[in-house]
């Protein structure tokens, strides 16, 4: 019997056969950034790469498809999934992810359908993994060297939050709706920043 090649070279290998060029790059490029981040911030180096590369495996799946996936799943169907059926690609990727790689470990399952509204509470590595797929170098946005600039200077929870702040800013700006979550995780960011300076002072 053959022996099974390393768990990220088959991911690789099955992501570049999956995802388009553009997904492909910018799948990579979060890797990159959270391997980078998770060796400044105290967490496994390769698991975030696997998390980060792995975290948009279903973001060439339709609209349709992703509705139809979730409705299999069991994922409840809002009004914003009607309005914006891509942010269903994290919740379902995480379960693809699962079947296709049995021996995949949970924390980097729950970065990968984390990594878009986030959930409450987060673990450092969903932290890693929503924050570099929001300043990956392919990412071009409002603000975004300021972000890249923070990188190592401020602590995970103050960059994590920064990046938040500035995707509730583009979401407003851009007139798009938001999933309930978002506020939720928003207050939760607010709230434990707040219980940290709270438990600084004593």
């Amino acid at each position: 019997m053959a022996k099974q090649k390393p768990l990220v070279i088959r991911a690789e290998r099955a992501l570049a056969q999956r995802l388009d060029k553009a997904g492909y790059k910018h799948s990579l490029g979060v890797a990159t950034m959270a391997q980078t981040l998770a060796t400044i911030y105290g967490q496994d180096p390769q698991d975030a790469f696997l998390a980060g590369m792995l975290h948009d495996w279903d973001r060439c799946r339709t609209s349709k498809q992703l509705l139809a996936d979730a409705e299999k799943h069991g994922i409840k169907i809002t009004k914003v999934y009607q309005e914006r059926p891509r942010l269903l690609h994290a919740k379902t990727g995480a379960i693809s992810v699962a079947k296709k790689f049995p021996e995949i470990k949970p924390e980097i399952l729950s970065a990968i359908e984390k990594h878009t509204v986030g959930a409450v509470p987060m673990s450092d590595l969903d932290k890693v993994i929503f924050i570099s797929d929001s300043i990956e170098p392919g990412r071009n946005f409002r603000r975004i060297n300021d972000l890249r600039r923070k990188a190592g200077v401020v602590d995970l929870n103050t960059l994590f939050r920064l990046c938040y702040r500035q995707s509730l800013y583009e979401l407003v700006i851009d007139n798009k709706a938001m999933h309930p979550t978002t506020l939720k995780v928003w207050n939760w960011i607010i709230l434990e920043d707040q219980r940290d300076d709270t438990q600084h002072e004593v």
